[in-house]
C-alpha cells in the first residue's frame, strides 16, 4: 500500500516508479542503503537486467467483475501475492 503522503503527482506505472517515489519519501541515508548494492553492484545490475525479460500485458475491454489476485503459496492462501524481502 502506498503511503498517504504520496500525492497525485506520483503516478506509479512500473517498478522504476516505486524507486522514484521512495527517493522522495524516505530519509536519504535509508533510501541510499536500500537502493544500492554491495561492492561493484553486480547483483543489483543482474536483478535489473532480469526484470527486462518480464512484461505486463494490459488487457483492455475485458470483463472485470470476477477478477481475483488470490493464489496459494506454500499452502497459504494469499489475497494479494506481493512480497517485500527483508532488508537492513
Amino acid at each position: 500500500m502506498i503511503d498517504a503522503r504520496v500525492s497525485t503527482e506520483h503516478k506509479i506505472c512500473n517498478a522504476s516508479d516505486y524507486q522514484i517515489v521512495a527517493r522522495s519519501l524516505l530519509p536519504k541515508p535509508l533510501y541510499e542503503y536500500l537502493a544500492s548494492g554491495t561492492d561493484d553492484e553486480q547483483t543489483l545490475e543482474e536483478n535489473s537486467s532480469a526484470f527486462k525479460y518480464w512484461y505486463l500485458r494490459p488487457r483492455v475491454m475485458r470483463p472485470v467483475g470476477s477478477i481475483s489476485t488470490a493464489t496459494t503459496l506454500f499452502g497459504q492462501k494469499l489475497s494479494l501475492p506481493v512480497f517485500i524481502s527483508p532488508a537492513g
